[in-house]
């Protein structure tokens, strides 16, 4: 049982016995066996109450009745919300440096918008998921700094000859066997240094790509979107594809969250600290910049976790701007009319972005 479980409980009122609370526990380890993707979302549409699938939260909330039949199927949404939360931190704790556990990870901070949600039921939760994302991002480059070893060629001369003898002795004894096995031993020794050291290459290469992409968007200044300088567009545009663009420039996941100082870099000195509205950003996009973002995201299965994403789909779809904003006051705890600096949304809009990146399989593996 993960040391935090019960305090995370407590947080929300929910003081177990201590055997229901084993119960509680054996119905986490339930659902955080054998997790696909899709899950990992809806388990954080449980935790913040979006988007929910009616047939994930039936599983969900039979995964628990079996460990206890006394398990309330009526008025719990707190407890629903309390355990789906804790799975999620199991999966990134069992998962820890996998797909599982970057997606986990992500769809736990996403919809905090930065820990601004006022609708978050235990807070820790999501702290532990922003302290494991910083560690999963300071330990990308370590993971990329194998030392390559030298493969050498293997000798197979003297086996060679060795089998040569047994042939023509007509005698296919025991001695080719042991001239065949050790040949055999020497090619999989040899193969397998040199497909360590294939993983090690890719994976350097990867990390080379990325930081030389990024190096080339800070130095050059040019939206990838718009293909135009970002201090030639209009600041609330900027913001929002600042974000978006570094998210796209990612390949080794979850990303450097040394973001901050990137998106400083990338903005001009026209645009520091001025503070904006979300919906006031997503309608400065313009139709035809709403409709291209918001097409390419419509079918992504974390579009639900994903606020500031949200509001550029639902202004895509053509309804009031009055309609689309209030879901980040219903949905998420955040005032339509709350301002954030444009480095807070182009943080915001990054981070989103990494979050659906997870669900394309081409980008996700920087084809």
């Amino acid at each position: 049982m993960d040391k935090e479980f019960s305090d995370w409980l407590r947080v929300v009122d929910l003081e177990y016995q201590h055997d229901v609370l084993l119960r509680r526990w054996e119905g986490v380890e339930a659902i955080s066996e054998n997790p696909r993707l899709e899950d990992v979302v809806r388990l954080a549409g449980l935790f913040y109450g979006l988007g929910e699938d009616a047939e994930f939260r039936e599983s969900f909330e039979s995964a628990f009745k079996t460990a206890d039949a006394a398990f309330p199927l009526k008025d719990n949404a707190l407890e629903i919300s309390a355990l789906a939360g804790a799975t999620i931190a199991h999966l990134i704790r069992v998962h820890s440096g996998d797909e599982i556990s970057r997606i986990a990870t992500l769809a736990l901070v996403v919809p905090s918008i930065q820990n601004s949600n006022s609708l978050i039921s235990i807070p820790d939760i999501v702290e532990f998921g922003w302290k494991h994302l910083e560690v999963e991002s300071a330990q990308i480059r370590e993971s990329s700094q194998g030392v390559l070893r030298p493969t050498k060629s293997p000798s197979l001369k003297q086996d060679l000859e060795g089998l040569k003898q047994t042939a023509d002795s007509n005698a296919f004894n025991a001695t080719a066997y042991t001239h065949i096995e050790s040949m055999f031993s020497k090619l999989v020794s040899a193969n397998s240094q040199a497909s360590q050291n294939i993983r090690i290459l890719e994976s350097q290469f990867e990390m080379f790509r990325e930081e030389s992409d990024i190096l080339w968007w800070l130095t050059g200044g040019v939206c990838a979107v718009k293909k135009a300088l970002y201090e030639n567009l209009p600041p609330k545009t900027a913001g929002f594809l600042v974000g978006h663009d570094l998210g796209m420039l990612v390949r080794r996941f979850p990303g450097p969250l040394g973001y901050g100082g990137l998106i400083d870099r990338a903005f001009s000195a026209r645009i520091e600290g001025e503070n904006v509205t979300v919906p006031s950003v997503v309608a400065d996009l313009g139709n035809e910049l709403q409709a291209a973002l918001g097409s390419s995201v419509s079918s992504n299965p974390a579009l639900p976790l994903c606020p500031f994403h949200m509001l550029v789909h639902g202004a895509s779809s053509g309804g009031k701007q009055s309609d689309w904003a209030a879901c980040l006051k219903g949905l998420f705890g955040v005032a339509p009319n709350r301002k954030f600096s444009l480095q807070f949304v182009a943080v915001q809009v990054y981070l989103e972005t990494l979050l659906m990146r997870q669900f394309d399989f081409n980008l996700t593996r920087g084809a």
